[in-house]
C-alpha cells in the first residue's frame, strides 16, 4: 500500500500515456476513504431492511468491462482491461431470448451501454431496450420483462457512485428504483439487486478468495488463470419475501459473486449454464 501511494504521481502519469481514464481531483488519500450509514441513509436502509450479502466478490480482480462481462455472460474471454468493450459469447440475454423469456435493459436517460457489449444485444430489436422512465412506466403497469437490467448514468455529472462521483445522486437513482418496483403491482414477486461491478480501489481486510471455476478455456491475459474472484463488493437483496436484518452469504465453500445472479436466473427458469463459471456459482433463491 505505501509503494502504491509513494508512486501515485507516476502511476497517474502511466495510465493517462495508456489513454486510460484519470477521474480529476482524485488523490492517493482517497484509497481508503469510505461513507458511514448516515452519509448513504438509502442503501443503509435498505441493507437494514432487507439483505446485505457480506461475501459477495467480483467475478475477477480487475476492472469495470470484465466484471461487467462476468455479470452478463459467465466470462470475459479472457479479457483484464477495459479495452475490450464489445464480447461475442452468448449473453445472459440473448440466452433469455432463445428461450422465449422476456427481458429488457434501461439506460438511465441514454441508451445503455450494455447493449453494445455482446452481439446478441447489439442486433435484438428495440423493445428489449429502455430508459429509465420506461422502466418506472413499465413497473408501475405490471409489465416488467422476467429479467431487467438498469444501467445508471456513466458520466463523472451522472448517478454511477464511480469514486469521486457525486453519491448522493446514486441515493436518489436507488431510491428511484425501489419505489418503482415497491409500488408496482409485481412487487410480492420481485427480487431487486443491488450490486458494483467492483468497488474503485484496493483496500479492504478481507482478500479475494482463490477457488474460482475458469469459465472457459480461454486464455487470460497476463497469465492469469481466472482462479481468484476479485474484490469484495456492496451487494443488497430486495425482496418482500426477505426478513429484515438479514445477511445472506452462500451455503458451501464458493462465495457469491457476479455470475450468481446468473446461476439465479438459470434456475429460477431452469436454463443451462452459460460458461462452467456460473455452472459452479451459488445462487441467491435460498434452500
Amino acid at each position: 500500500m505505501t509503494g502504491f501511494v509513494g508512486n501515485y504521481a507516476g502511476a497517474i502519469k502511466d495510465n493517462l500515456a495508456k489513454g486510460w481514464h484519470v477521474v480529476p481531483e482524485t488523490s492517493e488519500h482517497m484509497i481508503m476513504g469510505c461513507f458511514t450509514p448516515q452519509t448513504l441513509p438509502v442503501l443503509s436502509a435498505m441493507a437494514k431492511g432487507f439483505a446485505v450479502c457480506d461475501a459477495w466478490f467480483a467475478s475477477a480482480p480487475t476492472m469495470t468491462m470484465p466484471n461487467r462481462a462476468f455479470a452478463c455472460a459467465g466470462t470475459s474471454q479472457g479479457n483484464l482491461d477495459d479495452k475490450a468493450k464489445r464480447f461475442t459469447v452468448p449473453s445472459i440475454f440473448g440466452h433469455l431470448g432463445n428461450h422465449g423469456i422476456p427481458w429488457k435493459i434501461y439506460g438511465e436517460t441514454k441508451s445503455p451501454l450494455t447493449k453494445l457489449d455482446f452481439d446478441d444485444t447489439r442486433h435484438a430489436p428495440p423493445s428489449n431496450i429502455g430508459l429509465f422512465a420506461n422502466f418506472q412506466s413499465d413497473a408501475a403497469a405490471g409489465k416488467l420483462p422476467a429479467y431487467a437490467f438498469l444501467e445508471p448514468s456513466w458520466s463523472s455529472t451522472g448517478n454511477s457512485e464511480h469514486p469521486n462521483y457525486n453519491v448522493a445522486l446514486g441515493e436518489q437513482f436507488l431510491l428511484d428504483v425501489y419505489r418503482a418496483v415497491r409500488d408496482g403491482p409485481a412487487w410480492d414477486s420481485t427480487l431487486l439487486i443491488i450490486t458494483y461491478d467492483e468497488h474503485g480501489g484496493c483496500y479492504d481486510h478481507v482478500a479475494p478468495p482463490w477457488g474460482a471455476t475458469p469459465p472457459d478455456d480461454a486464455a487470460g491475459e497476463f497469465g492469469f488463470d481466472f482462479t481468484r474472484f476479485g474484490v469484495r463488493v456492496p451487494t443488497v437483496l430486495i425482496s418482500p419475501l426477505i426478513p429484515a436484518g438479514t445477511v445472506f452469504r452462500a451455503s458451501g465453500a464458493v462465495p457469491l459473486d457476479h455470475t450468481s445472479i446468473l446461476a439465479t436466473i438459470e434456475h429460477r427458469w431452469n436454463l443451462p449454464a452459460l460458461t462452467r463459471r456460473d455452472a459452479a456459482a451459488p445462487d441467491v433463491g435460498g434452500p
